[in-house]
C-alpha cells in the first residue's frame, strides 16, 4: 500500500466539467440533434456531403 498520496494538478473548466458529467464534444452536439437535422434537411441537394461507408 503506498498510503496517502495528494498530487494537485490544474485543468481547463471544459475537461473539469466533461469529467463530472461524463460527456465529451460528440455527446454536446447530441442536444442539438434535432436542430442539426431540420437544419440539414433545408439543404439543396448540390450542398449535401456523401459518405461511403
Amino acid at each position: 500500500m503506498a498510503g496517502e498520496l495528494i498530487l494537485p494538478f490544474q485543468m481547463d473548466d471544459a475537461t473539469q466539467s466533461a469529467m463530472i458529467h461524463g460527456s465529451d464534444e460528440t455527446l454536446d452536439s447530441l442536444t442539438y440533434a434535432d436542430a442539426i437535422r431540420t437544419f440539414e434537411a433545408g439543404l439543396g441537394d448540390n450542398m449535401r456531403v456523401s459518405v461511403m461507408k
